[in-house]
């Protein structure tokens, strides 16, 4: 993890395969998309600890947080 300006500031554990962030208006909070565990964290940014985890539900391989197109099965 860094601060605004780049600089490291600490590596967390159990946030495997980190690749989309999107930070919170109020800064306060990171979401992370965690691309092995099909998920994303929430991290505090003042406490730097993992404060939620959601499963995306998202079989692995089928996209997104893998960095592929999404790809659905046909229902017809």
């Amino acid at each position: 993890m860094t601060d605004l300006s780049g600089a490291p500031v600490v590596t967390l554990a159990n946030e495997r395969g980190a690749t989309a962030l999107a930070l919170s208006s109020d800064g306060g909070t990171l979401y992370v998309a965690l691309a092995d565990d099909d998920a994303i964290a929430a991290i505090d940014t003042a406490t730097l600890t993992e404060t939620g985890r959601w499963t995306t539900g998202w079989p692995a391989g089928l996209g997104h947080l893998d960095g592929e197109p999404p790809v659905m099965p046909r229902t017809r």
